[in-house]
């Protein structure tokens, strides 16, 4: 004998359920514990292992129920490969049963795999298998010599010897087993002779597979199935020579005993909304290894329980003072999407019960746009059905955009390139109701990163904008246009975000004299932004630069003329101060000081008794300038003028050099901001 227990998902559910009532102080004496399913054993006494087609009818099935839920065993399915199998009838005791087994009308020979199946309170089932051997009685007719005495050897077993006829015409009557193709024939005539043939007892195949699986099954849960099948022979199958195969789901192989394969079947995920109420049914089909037998059946996929609400609206906003209305749909569902029924659901707005429709699997209702604008950009609905909540919010809005406000008017920003500043579009119909637009379309007249952001409310729409690293104030317009038509603008400030800067400029310098020279000077600064807002107009760095100068002096002034060279090195200390503004043009005004250290050569333009004189000096520099800067991206381009002032008197060599060495500078260069 053998016996499998099913626990499918709903008789865990039902459990669970049990097991839930105690814990409350609930009457548990129907509730099943964990375990007791698994201690009840189910097994078949069939008052006769064997019954003779062609003599016997059929033979008594006794199942006995046996563990801590015998008394609660309820008559279930019962199966048979071949026969019928009469209901189950309980017994003088609990836990006892008895049905009637009926062999088949054809007496063919076979062999049948019967189950018998008992079920649970909450659900869970059990069931017992056995097979019978079902040989079958026939007379088989030969012919052979007249008067011989003729037998039949079938499986070891010989029927006869009969007499033949004067024809030589016999009919003997024999007992087949199942799967038994061949007999020998053994016939001795009136001589002594004896002779034996092989006869064909045309043997026939019949079907050996029986298929245990659930009724029924939640959407997404995993099974237990067993697959009985026998050789022709009615010995056990080899497990590995069964096979099963479903039209959905998923099937593994879980092992088996000679006779049975276990398998784990996952059923589908989603039931078909036109069997809703039956559920969708999967097709099982279970098959020897070579295909010589095959039993089909279903398993009914019904929704699993109610775990979510979904509500669907026909249209996506309520625009004030239209007649539109809102259709709106809410349906009970299980976690996987399955529609599940549902009776009682609530459906309100903005905390009002509407009217609502019931429907198989939830409610219906209407929502008739505003006629005027009561501030609320969304109508909140919900539905409830017991402790199952859903809501959405249906949008609230106005006609067609008319007008736009850009906010704020004015905004100010570090310039770093990577603060950003947050704008809001608000958008209007022409009864000032906000609206929505269909596209909006945002540009900047300066470069910045332009980046949707999260919009506050219904008919606004945010972006954050960047601007680009700027080394002064730039005022930047930035505009918003609505579906083509309505704009809004707004003016963003982005203060020089750059802590540090570094110019390198060349020029000429001209000594308001003879002397004529080049220049290089490479600058750094930085904003004094730590005394406060004045500070971001004021910046103090250092300036080192290059200068040479030549000059040449006439006869008239002295004899003979002298053409002498200087090479210098600046170091200045400079101080800018900006005027404010936040045009593409700035102007600046600076002071310096500081030292120059300069190489002298002088030597005669014509024949003279004295060579060349070379000496070195230093002095202190004052001077003043003023520069334009023009934004010129990455930096600025600077054009600037300044005037400095140094004497170097005595050189090393003795000789003495008076006036101004430095003098007036005009200059070209570019500056960096860090």
């Amino acid at each position: 004998m053998n016996r499998r227990l099913f626990l499918g998902s709903r008789v865990c559910f039902c459990v669970l359920m049990g097991l839930a009532g105690i814990a409350h102080g609930e009457d548990s004496d129907d509730a099943i514990m964990p375990g007791e399913v698994d201690e009840t054993t189910v097994t078949i006494n069939a008052a006769r292992s064997t019954l003779t087609l062609g003599t016997d009818k059929g033979t008594t099935l006794f199942v006995t129920v046996t563990g801590p839920l015998a008394a609660a065993a309820i008559p279930a399915r019962t199966q048979a490969t071949v026969g019928t199998i009469g209901p189950l009838v309980p017994g003088p005791t609990p836990g006892s049963f008895s049905a009637e087994y009926r062999v088949p009308t054809d007496q063919m020979p076979q062999s049948a795999i019967i189950s018998l199946e008992v079920s649970f309170p909450g659900g869970a089932r059990a069931h017992a298998t056995t097979h019978l051997m079902l040989p079958a009685v026939t007379t088989f007719p030969l012919r052979s010599s007249p008067e011989a005495s003729v037998s039949l050897e079938i499986a070891g077993r010989v029927f006869g010897p009969i007499k033949a006829d004067g024809n030589g015409n016999v009919s003997i009557p024999i007992v087949v087993p199942p799967d038994v193709a061949v007999g020998r024939a053994r016939a001795v005539n009136k001589f002594g002779i004896a002779k034996e043939t092989e006869v064909d007892l045309q043997a026939r195949d019949y079907p050996r597979v029986l298929l245990i699986a659930p009724q029924d099954g939640e959407a997404g849960s995993t099974v237990d199935v067993e697959v009985w099948a026998l050789e022709p022979s009615g010995d056990p199958s080899e497990p590995e020579d069964i096979d099963l195969r479903a039209s959905a789901g998923t099937i593994r192989r879980a092992g088996g005993t000679p006779g049975m394969a276990r398998f784990t079947f996952t059923l589908p995920v989603r039931v078909s909304e036109s069997a809703l109420g039956v559920g969708g049914a999967v097709a099982l089909v279970a098959a020897t290894g070579d295909g010589t037998s095959m039993r089909p059946d279903a398993i009914v996929v019904h929704a699993g329980p109610a775990s979510q609400i979904v509500i669907a609206s026909d249209v996506k906003r309520l625009v004030v003072a239209t007649p539109r209305v809102a259709h709106l749909s809410a349906t009970t569902q299980d976690r996987f999407g399955n529609l599940v029924h549902a009776q009682g659901m609530v459906i309100t707005a903005d905390g009002r019960p509407l009217p609502a429709q019931p429907t198989p699997t939830g409610a219906t209702a209407e929502i008739i746009a505003p006629t005027r604008w009561q501030g609320l950009d969304h109508t909140a609905v919900a539905a409830a059905l017991g402790k199952i909540h859903a809501s959405i919010a249906l949008p609230v809005t106005g006609g067609a955009p008319a007008r736009a406000r850009l906010g704020p008017k004015l905004s100010t920003v570090t310039g770093d390139g990577g603060t950003p500043v947050r704008l809001v579009l608000e958008v209007f119909d022409d009864r000032d109701t906000p609206t929505s637009a269909a596209r909006v379309t945002w540009q900047a007249d300066d470069d910045g990163v332009i980046e949707p952001a999260p919009a506050p409310r219904f008919g606004a729409y945010a972006v954050r904008f960047t601007p680009r690293p700027v080394m002064r104030d730039r005022a930047i317009a930035v505009a918003a246009t609505v579906d083509d038509g309505p704009t809004a603008s707004a003016r963003v400030v982005a203060e020089a975000g750059a802590t540090r800067t570094a110019a390198f400029r060349v020029g000429v310098a001209w000594n308001l004299g003879s002397g004529f020279g080049q220049t290089a000077f490479i600058e750094a600064t930085r904003p004094l932004r730590s005394i406060g807002r004045l500070g971001r107009l004021l910046s103090l760095g250092l300036a080192v630069g290059y200068v040479h100068s030549e000059v040449t002096t006439s006869r008239a002034t002295l004899s003979p003329a002298v053409h002498m060279e200087v090479d210098q090195a600046p170091i200045l200390i400079v101080g800018r101060v900006r005027l404010p503004g936040q045009g593409p043009v700035e102007v600046a005004f600076s002071g310096t000081a500081g030292l120059t250290f300069a190489s002298t050569g002088l030597s005669a333009t014509t024949d003279s008794p004295f060579g060349p004189a070379h000496g070195t000096a230093r002095a202190l520099v004052v001077g003043m300038g003023a520069d334009t800067s023009i934004q010129l991206h990455p930096g600025e381009m600077v054009i600037g003028a300044r005037y400095l002032h140094a004497e170097l008197g005595r050189n090393s060599n003795g000789d003495r050099i008076d006036g101004n060495i430095l003098g007036f500078m005009c200059d070209l260069g570019f500056r960096m901001g860090f």
